[in-house]
Formats: C-alpha cells, sequence, structure tokens
C-alpha cells in the first residue's frame, strides 16, 4: 500500500490564492455599493436654488448639470424636456425638481450609479391599448355572425367573433376605425370614438352572375374553356418545312397522334385519342367557322390551330365531333402598316430503284 503525499509548501499556495480571489471580490462588492451609496447619499444631500423663467426643461436640466455632478441622459426629441418652464425653488433635492418638471403619469426617472439619471418616456416601456367588444349580427334575421373577421384598419391586429356573434380585439390608444368582413356579406368600416362598445348588423351582398352563351369554341378564349383543349403555336408549326399542315401538327399537341403511309403528296392521317366509332376515324375540321377539308389550306395562312380532344365539343358541333375537332383560324387583315413577306418551299419526291416495277 502506498501513501502519496502532497508537499506542504504547496498546499498553504493553493490555500493563499483562494484567500485571495475571496479579497478581490469582496473588494469589488464593496466598492460597487459605495458608488450606490455614494450616489444615494449625494442626491439626497445635494440641494439647488434656480430661478428660471420661460426656458425650456433641457436648459434647467444643463443649469443643474453645471452646478452639481450630475449627469442627465434622455433623448432630445422628447417633447417633454423641449417644452418652456418657469421655475423658482430654494433648497430643493434634485428628486424635488423633477417631480415638478415632469407628469409621472409619462415620464420615469432612475438615478444610477456616478450620479447619472435616466429620463426615459412611460409610452415606450408599455404601449397603451383599449378593449372593444360588442356582437356581430344578420341585419335582415338578427341571428348572430360566428366568424366574421374584426380588423383594426391600418394595421395586423384583430379578431373573430364566436358562436354566439360576440368580439374582443384589443385596439392601441391611436386607432379609429375598424373593419368588419365576413363572406357573402358587405365590409364595413366604424369609426370607435373612443366607444368600448360596438354592436353591429351586416347586409348581405347580392351579386348576379353574368350569363354566358356558347357560340362556339373557337370565338373563346383558351382559359375561359373547361374541356380539353391543346392550342399549338404557328410558329413552332412552321418551323417543320411541310407543305401540309397535317404533318406540321405532329407531335404539337399531346393526345393527337399522325400517320402518314408516304405518298407523295398525301396528307397525314390524324387520330384523336384512338379510333371512334361513328362512320370513319377522322376528326372534325372547321376552318374559320366552316367545316372543310384541311389539305386545302396552306400552312403559312394559318393564324392559329386549336384541338378539343373530349366530348365537350360534341355540345357545340354535335356527333361529327366524336372524334374530337381541329379548329383552323386563317390569317386576317389588321389596321396600321403594310407588310409584305415571302416565304419559299421547295421539295421533291421520287420512287426508289428497287421500289419501282421492271418495265
Amino acid at each position: 500500500m502506498k501513501i502519496k503525499c502532497k508537499p506542504f509548501g504547496m498546499g498553504l499556495k493553493n490555500h493563499a490564492k483562494k484567500i485571495l480571489l475571496i479579497m478581490k471580490l469582496v473588494i469589488l462588492f464593496l466598492t460597487f455599493c459605495a458608488l450606490q451609496i455614494s450616489a444615494n447619499v449625494y442626491a439626497q444631500t445635494k440641494s439647488f436654488s434656480l430661478e428660471l423663467s420661460d426656458v425650456s426643461v433641457k436648459d434647467v436640466l444643463k443649469t443643474i448639470e453645471q452646478q452639481s455632478e450630475f449627469r442627465f441622459f434622455y433623448n432630445d426629441d422628447l417633447s417633454d424636456v423641449n417644452r418652456h418652464v418657469t421655475i423658482d425653488v430654494i433648497d430643493l433635492k434634485v428628486e424635488d425638481i423633477l417631480n415638478r418638471l415632469f407628469d409621472a403619469k409619462r415620464i420615469s426617472y432612475q438615478i444610477l450609479e456616478n450620479n447619472l439619471i435616466v429620463i426615459t418616456p412611460l409610452n415606450l416601456l408599455k404601449p397603451q391599448q383599449a378593449t372593444v367588444t360588442g356582437s356581430v349580427t344578420d341585419e335582415k334575421t338578427g341571428e348572430p355572425l360566428a366568424g366574421v373577421t374584426i380588423q383594426v384598419k391600418g394595421t395586423l391586429t384583430g379578431a373573430i367573433s364566436q358562436v354566439d356573434g360576440t368580439y374582443r380585439v384589443s385596439v392601441p390608444q391611436d386607432a379609429t376605425t375598424l373593419v368588419f368582413s365576413f363572406v357573402g356579406y358587405q365590409s364595413q368600416e366604424v369609426a370607435i370614438s373612443g366607444r368600448t362598445v360596438i354592436n353591429i348588423a351586416l347586409k348581405e351582398e347580392i351579386t348576379a352572375l353574368e350569363e354566358v352563351v356558347i357560340t362556339g369554341y373557337a370565338t373563346e378564349r383558351k382559359k375561359d374553356i373547361i374541356g380539353s383543349v391543346a392550342v399549338v403555336q404557328t410558329e413552332e408549326m412552321l418551323s417543320t418545312p411541310s407543305g401540309n399542315l397535317t404533318n406540321q401538327l405532329q407531335g404539337r399537341a399531346p393526345g393527337v397522334t399522325i400517320s402518314s403511309d408516304g405518298a407523295p403528296g398525301k396528307t397525314g392521317r390524324v387520330r384523336i385519342r384512338g379510333f371512334g366509332t361513328f362512320g370513319n376515324s377522322e376528326p372534325l375540321y372547321i376552318i374559320d367557322g366552316i367545316p372543310g377539308a384541311i389539305d386545302m389550306i396552306n400552312p403559312n395562312d394559318v393564324a392559329s390551330v386549336q384541338v378539343l380532344k373530349d366530348a365537350a365539343s360534341a355540345s357545340v358541333y354535335g356527333a361529327r365531333a366524336a372524334n374530337g375537332v381541329i379548329i383552323v383560324t386563317t390569317k386576317q387583315g389588321k389596321a396600321g402598316e403594310t407588310r409584305i413577306t415571302v416565304d419559299s418551299y421547295a421539295g421533291f419526291s421520287y420512287v426508289g430503284k428497287n421500289n419501282a416495277p421492271d418495265v
């Protein structure tokens, strides 16, 4: 069994360090207390005699600073230190003078160490608010309305009415108007005017829907159509060099399949969402509002192409639209400067040597 013994001198050294640290803390605490007591004693013993007429409160505080060790800390924009006063006192303490200069309901001050006096407005510490209560009802039936939004105009402060129509909202001191709003009722603005109870009856908002007359998909805007409609941009179609419109539609609209047997000059077969059962599977072509043949149209004359792919098109074009509808609108004359454009396209078709008959 081994016993380790610390040197005698090292134990005394650690003990001395602890005692020195405790002494430093005690001296620091006593110094702080002495400064605080000194500030309080100085404020209780120092008196002032002032005789000032029609001067600002700021000037009064400067005079006190010149005659003593007090220093004041405040905001220069504070209205209470910029107003003019007349003061005539003899042998008054600084606290008594400050009580005469400031309203205790508006201004608070505190004497700190080193004779520093901090002046603070109370409205910065605790903003004043008022509570407004009341009920919201239907003007026609008198029944309470639940879920009505009550908002202080110009702020994000608000509340919602309860099941029995009552509400309670805290409003800032400078608030002037409450806004009552509810779905199906007219919004109303009510002036607060210092009232704490405001009861209101909301009027129903009656709006008439506009009549809608369907004249055909060709004259409707795309965002107004509830059916499945694909709009093909003319610029994209013309980027494909072809002499007929159906080949240019290939791959431009989802759900539209175009195939061809490759015969020279022959148009492609168009199928919209598969094959139909009404006679043939060809879609209905509407050109400027009139049914027609799409292979007779010059692609450069096309202004817009719309593809109607669902059964809603049958409500306008009947059974002929069972396989879908392709609406083509050609270019029209427009007001403005005259523009002349020239487009050219050249191509050739031939029969391969291996496919030609031996004659």
